[in-house]
């Protein structure tokens, strides 16, 4: 990560037993839990009633998940230019300062493990709002250069993306 004053790390918040995001005991962590990305697969892959016991198997089962190509390009990528998508939310919203997060279980069910925190501030340093950050890529990015993904991402915002 570049150096910027308004963006925290794990290490910077003294969450140095924080486990690395994509870190084998991270995904240790999330293995039997419903996570925010676990969710999704109702949209896509829940056609009809016994679709459940499939998607229960993936959840909390011990089958692992095989990706395509695709998939895995469109992984890398978002992974690529996390970090300078956070570049890009410090930039583009005034007084703004980025908290890494670490994942938090919640119980035996489930875990979250958000790419961070953005807080607001007002010129009097008073918090303005906050929301938890979970940053995609474009996926129609994938390939593209560094400098053609910055010039797409960069928008002018006042609020990021809901």
């Amino acid at each position: 990560m570049w150096a910027n004053r308004n963006f925290h790390s794990l290490k910077d918040q003294g969450l140095d037993n924080a486990h690395e995001q994509g870190s084998q005991a991270w995904l240790d962590g999330r293995k039997g839990r419903i996570t925010g990305s676990k969710p999704s697969t109702l949209f896509f892959n829940f056609k009809e009633e016994k679709d459940w016991d499939i998607i229960l198997e993936q959840w909390f089962g011990d089958t692992k998940e095989d990706f395509d190509e695709i998939a895995l390009a469109r992984m890398a990528h978002g992974s690529h230019f996390e970090d300078i998508s956070v570049k890009i939310i410090l930039d583009s919203i005034p007084f703004s300062h980025f908290y890494e997060c670490p994942q938090i279980d919640i119980n035996e069910h489930y875990s979250a493990s958000a790419d961070g925190a953005i807080i607001v501030l007002n010129d009097d340093k008073t918090p303005l709002w906050h929301a938890n950050v979970e940053i995609k890529a474009i996926a129609g990015g994938v390939g593209n250069s560094q400098e053609k993904m910055e010039k797409i991402l960069r928008k002018k915002w006042k609020l990021p993306a809901s």
